[in-house]
């Protein structure tokens, strides 16, 4: 049984046909810490942050520690939904050198031209409008914590008034954070 709503399903569905590295192959949401392990980022199948939990209140006091810990949760969240290789498909994906009368050149194979193209594809839809291009702002219920979405990105700069983030307990901040979140997608879907 799948816990995605239709729109989630939707919008994953329509990742799925550019997706040329398996990154929204999963169903299952992915789990990010930062370096410090003062927080964890959840993120769903098409990258939205669904939950925040802060382990270190005290580590992300400051506005700065707390963009900076969120920003590194959510590349491990990312790094997390991303295909593993076996040791033995890692050489499989590096050039071939081969002699050509000359210096070595690389050949470049079938595959990695069609792998440009996906890329250049998924860029072009990714801009446009059907794929939230827009920039959204979003804010949480107590107005403390904003997220800035930049185009056509599920992860956008976290800011926290200062004085209110040296207050805040963590299970606030958490709440907070995640507001921001879910106010800046409701902001762009509805655009």
């Amino acid at each position: 049984m799948s816990y995605l709503d239709s729109a989630t399903r939707a919008r994953l569905d329509r990742l799925r046909e550019s997706d040329s590295i398996g990154l929204y192959a999963s169903d299952d949401p992915s789990d990010g810490n930062d370096p410090d392990n003062a927080l964890t980022i959840t993120i769903d199948p098409t990258l939205r942050v669904t939950a925040v939990n802060i382990h270190a209140i005290d580590k992300v006091r400051q506005p700065s520690t707390l963009a900076t810990a969120c920003k590194a949760a959510y590349a491990a969240a990312i790094a997390a939904r991303l295909p593993r290789k076996e040791p033995a498909q890692r050489g499989r994906d590096e050039p071939r050198p081969v002699a050509n009368g000359g210096p070595i050149a690389f050949v470049t194979r079938p595959g990695d031209l069609l792998n440009r193209h996906r890329t250049r594809r998924e860029s072009r839809l990714d801009a446009s409008p059907a794929f939230g291009s827009r920039e959204a702002t979003g804010v949480s219920s107590n107005g403390c914590v904003t997220v800035d979405l930049p185009p056509a990105n599920s992860f956008g700069i976290v800011t926290a008034e200062p004085g209110w983030l040296q207050n805040a307990t963590a299970s606030n901040l958490a709440k907070a954070v995640l507001e921001a979140f879910t106010d800046a997608y409701t902001k762009r879907d509805l655009r």
